[in-house]
């Protein structure tokens, strides 16, 4: 007969993310996944340092997904345990978002100061207007544009 395999127990990956200044929301990509745990925390040791800092590597144990080691960015207190998310990044990203979206079409939205009536209550309508830029915020905006339609 073989060899008794429990089915419900499944071997452990070990995964390990780094995330630029420890942040959830910015860039993140995976260093590596191994089925051992001291590979798993020396390559994380490793990318940590060897980035300079500038990303916070976490190594997770799957399944269950429990954080087995943290190595922190430069960006966050020594003691972290582990990346997080940041609302100023969040906010950065949205606003712009917008305002590049805003420089592409000339418009923006802004409040007409009517409501419409919906099931959870009433809203504000918006209606369009004409951008008008500060002339260093729109070369920021080409630039930009310039710069990543390269790729």
């Amino acid at each position: 007969m073989g060899e008794h395999v429990d089915a419900a127990r499944k071997p452990s990956v070990y995964v390990v993310v780094a995330y630029r200044w420890g942040k959830i929301n910015e860039h993140q990509y995976v260093v590596t996944a191994t089925a051992d745990r001291a590979e798993a925390v020396a390559a994380a040791r490793e990318e940590c340092d060897g980035r300079g800092l500038k990303y916070g590597v976490e190594v997770v144990e799957y399944p269950g997904e429990e954080t087995v080691a943290y190595f922190p960015s430069s960006a966050e207190a020594k003691d972290a345990t582990g990346p997080e998310y940041s609302a100023d990044v969040a906010a950065a990203n949205h606003v712009g978002f917008d305002i590049l979206v805003a420089f592409q079409r000339d418009e923006r939205w802004v409040p007409s100061g009517k409501k419409i009536d919906m099931p959870n209550g009433a809203v504000d309508t918006l209606k369009s207007v004409p951008a008008a830029f500060p002339e260093w915020l729109s070369e920021l905006c080409q630039r930009a544009l310039e710069m990543f339609r390269r790729g």
